[in-house]
């Protein structure tokens, strides 16, 4: 057998993640004008959606309170064996960490924006181009500061599965550049400017991200923090950012907004808000259950659900517009799919049986480990049967000895 499949139900969390992501992100392309609250202002909706990320956060402590009513007196004993290892000033100082590496992070596009001028609906300024180079980075960097940071051993089966998803990104970005050269808009009409700032600052936040996620994944190592835990606590965090700096932009971004409101849209904006809401605190707490029961680089699996999508509701599109690009977005699910493919290899969940990429893994040492106990068992009662044999002989020659005496 080639491959073998190492099944866990953790990965529910990552694949009930996908399919919110996959759902959220097709109804949004398709009802993009819908999530333009802010009318003629895409830097002011970005903050709102800041906002609102942040009330999802802080959703999280209905989730720590039920926790601790369900368990309270197991919890509390188990508080009570590590409290005295725990150095509250370095934990809360990680927390400030973490708080502030996330609302820099959810700004990013909200600074893009307000620094470009750009417009979300325009093609020739966000294309498919800048998202793959900014999950291709992304990714990479995860795996960095998994090696660097948390010091993650870099196995024959690791490094396969880095260059696979390094091979698939460049081969993403050279059918990103053949689509739009095939395009009628074309290479030519791209804002080179606003494609190099949009690069620029979401690049910082293919750095922070992942930096954030490995912090958080050194909490929960070393402190035993529980994900809903963390997530309400990170999202107090962010709170007192807001309180701090929403007054500051307050008045600029009145100033940038256009005063005039559709009131029709008023049930329509409090099913996106309540929607966007609902879906960004399950995405949220699954991120951090992929980051707890897995590992930081783990949440790469869950980046590759934005290209995806992006895939298929562009085929979506081609297709009912008599468009025969998609075959071009063909070849790039192809591609997301072995990147996908890789990163199972990565977290060990498939395995592949020869060339010794299996030499590693976890659970070929545990059954190398099981294997060394059984033969270790074996010796030791070969061992004592060889001295019980001993004694007998001795005993019958004791009674020998005796009955000649006699």
């Amino acid at each position: 057998m080639l491959l073998s499949f190492s099944s866990n139900r953790n990965l529910l969390y990552a694949l009930t993640y996908w399919i919110i992501e996959i759902i959220f992100r097709c109804f949004k392309r398709y009802r993009k004008e819908d999530f333009s609250i802010i009318e003629n202002n895409d830097a002011a909706n970005e903050y709102l959606y800041l906002l609102l990320d942040n009330f999802s956060d802080l959703l999280g402590g209905f989730l720590v309170v039920g926790i601790k009513c369900s368990f309270l007196w197991h919890r509390n004993k188990y508080k009570n064996a590590i409290r005295r290892d725990i150095n509250i000033k370095t934990l809360i100082l990680l927390f400030i960490c973490i708080g502030s590496l996330d609302y820099l992070n959810r700004s990013s596009f909200f600074i893009f924006f307000e620094i470009s001028g750009a417009k979300s609906d325009n093609i020739n300024i966000l294309h498919k181009i800048q998202g793959d180079l900014i999950n291709l980075l992304d990714i990479l960097i995860r795996y960095l500061f998994s090696i660097i940071i948390l010091k993650i051993k870099v196995y024959k089966h690791h490094k396969l599965s880095i260059f696979l998803i390094f091979i698939t990104f460049v081969f993403l970005l050279i059918i990103d550049i053949l689509s739009l050269i095939y395009d009628k808009t074309g290479m030519e009409n791209i804002d080179t400017k606003i494609t190099l700032i949009y690069i620029a600052i979401l690049s910082i936040r293919a750095v922070l991200f992942p930096l954030e996620d490995i912090i958080i994944k050194k909490v929960f190592t070393i402190y035993y923090i529980l994900p809903e835990t963390l997530m309400f606590l990170r999202g107090l965090i962010v709170l007192i950012h807001i309180i701090i700096i929403t007054p500051i932009l307050y008045h600029h971004l009145k100033m940038t907004c256009s005063n005039e409101y559709d009131s029709s849209k008023i049930s329509t904006n409090i099913f996106i808000i309540f929607s966007y809401i609902v879906a960004t605190f399950f995405k949220a707490n699954l991120v951090l259950k992929v980051i707890y029961y897995f590992s930081s680089q783990s949440v790469s699996f869950l980046i590759i659900a934005e290209s995806i999508t992006g895939s298929i509701t562009q085929i979506i599109k081609d297709i009912g517009s008599g468009n025969d690009k998609f075959y071009f977005i063909i070849m790039e699910i192809i591609a997301i799919l072995i990147a996908l493919f890789a990163t199972l290899i990565y977290d060990e969940i498939i395995i592949i049986k020869k060339w010794e990429f299996d030499e590693n893994v976890a659970t070929e040492i545990i059954k190398r480990a099981n294997t060394e106990i059984e033969k270790l068992g074996e010796i030791i009662i070969e061992d004592n049967g060889e001295g019980e044999d001993i004694n007998v002989n001795e005993e019958e020659d004791i009674g020998m000895n005796e009955s000649i005496i006699d």
